[in-house]
């Protein structure tokens, strides 16, 4: 029982005394004292308040305050916001504050609302009291008028009975005075001036102060040397009134009357009962309040499906996972998991065998993971298991591990037999970064490479990130920087080292960009086909290109310019339009147009690449299969194209000897490209050994560092006037 009563404790060392005082003075009061307040009921009603409090206060228990579920406790009352960590704590606090500012709300309403009852109780209570006490004066007083109205009729005599009836009734009247509006006295037989002359004065004085009433009789309280009086005035004709004066109980004339006991004790119950009211009231919605908080806040961030944090709920889980974590000691791995080809259970089994296998798979997570585990479903078929780790990282790599296996074990969906593969990106703190959403973007940059390259754990690596800051900026100003001339081209010339001439030069295109400087074409061209700007850029390079042919053929030299087209442009009927265009009216008519395609472009969609091929060659215009040897040819497609260059990749070229076998394959490749009747360019040439090599197996045109680095429309001019090799100029 003691135990039972500890659990329930909820009174403060400051509430038990006050309620053990008050509920002591409450039985006094009603059990020895019963004529204060004079009611059977109310005394009995005191009495049990009382003893509830006093009972209360030992036991240290208020039964009201486990119902409103509140306490006094001093452990309660110092919590502080700042020691509040918990979102639901918080929740309650402030609720908590809200509730408490309401309920004093309430009491102050309350409080106004008992003053002004009590006021107009006060005030009809005296009316009916005065009423009370001068119904005998007042009769007096009317008989007085009577007599007096009377006593003016020729042969009244002033005997009879009612004449003793007035006497008898005024015994208890002080004074009895006529008079008229201005308060001067009317002499009468009937009046009575007591023996205080004073008296007298001071109620001529007290009516000089207020207006007479022609129709109604008026009262008012009359004091005089420390005496309560009742004073009321009847009108007798249009000029006359009296005046009568009695003694009287009425005492609650100030506002000291309203400190009755039986007053003050209705008031402070109904104050009572309105502050466990309002209190009870709100502690119950408070709670609905904070209990469909709770479940709003579960439901955003956790997931419906699996019960796991989600997205939203893994910010928060990170913020307090690194503020738990010393860096200098230790660290913790964000694990993603991707479960391979999920989406093809979806589309084969069906949703709903699908949503089995998750959760399936979150159950397994559960089982593996300890309780210094987080796990969060990440979206669809990405989960992430946040574990702490040492320095060497090898904790994090175990526990990768582990959870393949444990997730790609063989398991029953349904009468299906299923093998899940996953693949797993991992990035670690604080090594990789100290800011939780930027750990979870590394990890996704890893998990990416793992599946890329399909293998099973990818740690993050800095030169695997281009999901940067820098990518974002420069993906950004590419459409600005073609628009606005930050782009150029510059040319490297192309030799035909059988005959000693210069054969034309290839267009590069180049990006300095204002903060990051010069971009590698690499890098960009690779950015415009994946945001829909390759077709902007080669309509550029083509415009740009045309220009500088017409400047060269106006000075006297024919230099064919080859310009290089991505797989995206073959589909871009506005392309073709373009280079015909400028080959029938701009610069590029009489061959000195030429446009290169990847192995890999051709091949990825051959018929359409045959159609736009034939198009081009149609136009006069030479068609140079670029890299050749990287991709996947089919001789057969190759046969049908109308190629009139094959341009050997620089990996076959570089460092070739004359026992490798990469020179076996560069000599087999060259041949291949004349009997297809191609001429063949070997790219890369950065030497004069490779070069003479590249001469004696037959090699048509060389291009590379050896023979000229990409310069400026300018430099192409002036280092083929310094160069030695011939070129074809235009008649005069």
């Amino acid at each position: 029982m003691g135990t039972l009563m500890r659990k329930y404790r909820n009174m403060g060392s400051l509430d038990r005394m006050v309620r053990a005082f008050l509920g002591t003075c409450c039985i006094v009061l009603g059990v020895f004292a019963p004529g204060v307040i004079g009611v059977s009921l109310l005394n009995a009603l005191v009495v049990a308040f009382g003893v509830i409090n006093v009972v209360s206060s030992a036991a240290r228990v208020c039964p009201a305050y486990i119902a409103c579920g509140i306490s006094t406790l001093k452990s309660d009352d110092t919590v502080s916001e700042s020691e509040l960590d918990s979102k639901d704590v918080k929740d309650m606090f402030e609720i908590r504050k809200t509730r408490n500012k309401i309920v004093m709300l309430a009491v102050v309403i309350v409080t106004v609302l008992l003053v002004l009852f009590s006021i107009v109780l006060l005030h009809v209570t005296h009316d009916l009291a005065m009423s009370r006490d001068s119904m005998r004066g007042e009769a007096a007083a009317v008989l007085a008028v009577d007599l007096h109205k009377n006593a003016t009729r020729p042969g009244f005599s002033g005997d009879g009975g009612d004449r003793a009836l007035f006497e008898e009734l005024a015994m208890d009247v002080n004074l009895i005075v006529f008079h008229d509006e201005d308060v001067h006295k009317i002499s009468s037989s009937y009046e009575r001036l007591g023996s205080d002359p004073l008296l007298v004065e001071k109620l001529l004085t007290s009516l000089k102060k207020n207006k007479l009433s022609k129709t109604q009789v008026t009262r008012k309280m009359l004091m005089h040397e420390g005496h309560h009086f009742l004073q009321s005035t009847l009108p007798v004709t249009d000029q006359t009134w009296v005046s009568v004066v009695f003694d009287s109980n009425v005492h609650i004339g100030s506002i000291s009357g309203l400190f009755v006991p039986k007053i003050v004790i209705v008031s402070v119950s109904v104050l009572w009962l309105a502050i466990w009211g309002v209190t009870y009231g709100l502690r119950k919605y408070s709670q609905q309040t904070i209990k469909a908080a709770r479940e709003l806040r579960y439901r955003s961030t956790h997931d419906s499906l699996t019960g796991l944090r989600n997205r939203i709920g893994l910010d928060e889980t990170l913020k307090n996972r690194i503020d738990q974590t010393d860096p200098m000691k230790n660290g913790f791995a964000v694990v993603l998991i991707d479960l391979v080809r999920f989406r093809y259970v979806n589309d084969t089994l069906g949703y709903e065998l699908g949503d089995q296998l998750l959760v399936e798979v979150a159950e397994r997570l559960k089982r593996i993971s300890s309780e210094y585990y987080d796990i969060i479903r990440m979206s669809s078929d990405v989960f992430c298991v946040i574990c702490p780790c040492d320095h060497d990282r090898a904790n994090a790599c175990r526990v990768a591990n582990k959870i393949q296996d444990c997730i790609e074990a063989q398991k029953q969906l349904g009468d299906i037999p299923l093998n899940m593969q996953t693949r797993v990106g991992m990035s670690f703190y604080p090594f990789d970064s100290a800011s939780g959403p930027e750990l979870v973007r590394l990890a996704d940059i890893a998990l990416t490479q793992s599946k890329k390259h399909n293998i099973r754990i990818s740690y993050y690596q800095a030169d695997n990130d281009s999901h940067s800051v820098r990518k974002l900026t420069l993906l950004a100003g590419l459409r600005s920087a073609i628009e606005e001339g930050e782009l150029s081209l510059v040319y490297q010339p192309k030799v035909d080292i059988q005959k000693n001439t210069l054969v034309g030069v290839e267009a590069l295109v180049r990006w300095t960009h204002p903060e990051y400087g010069a971009i590698s074409p690499v890098e960009f061209v690779g950015w415009a086909e994946k945001s829909g700007l390759i077709d902007k850029l080669t309509h550029w390079v083509l415009h740009t290109a045309e220009e500088q042919s017409r400047l060269w053929t106006a000075a006297g030299y024919y230099i064919p310019i080859a310009i290089n087209l991505s797989p995206v442009n073959l589909c871009n009927e506005d392309l073709a339009l373009l280079v015909e265009k400028l080959v029938t009216e701009g610069a590029f008519g009489h061959g000195l147009l030429e446009l290169e395609l990847t192995e890999n472009a051709v091949m990825e969609d051959p018929t359409k690449a045959l159609e736009t091929m034939l198009a081009f060659h149609k136009l006069g215009i030479q068609i140079a299969i670029d890299d050749f040897g990287t991709g996947l040819s089919s001789f057969t497609y190759l046969r049908r194209f109308p190629v009139s260059n094959l341009k050997i990749d620089r990996t076959f070229v570089m460092d070739t000897g004359i026992e490798d076998r990469d020179a076996v394959l560069l000599r087999s490749m060259i041949e291949l490209g004349h009997n297809l009747e191609c001429v063949v360019t070997a790219e890369g040439v950065e030497d004069q050994e490779v070069l003479e090599l590249l001469r004696k197996y037959g090699c048509d045109y060389v291009q590379g560092y050896g023979v000229c680095r990409p310069t400026t429309a300018q430099g192409v001019l002036e280092w083929y006037l310094a160069s030695g090799y011939q070129g074809q100029q235009l008649a005069a």
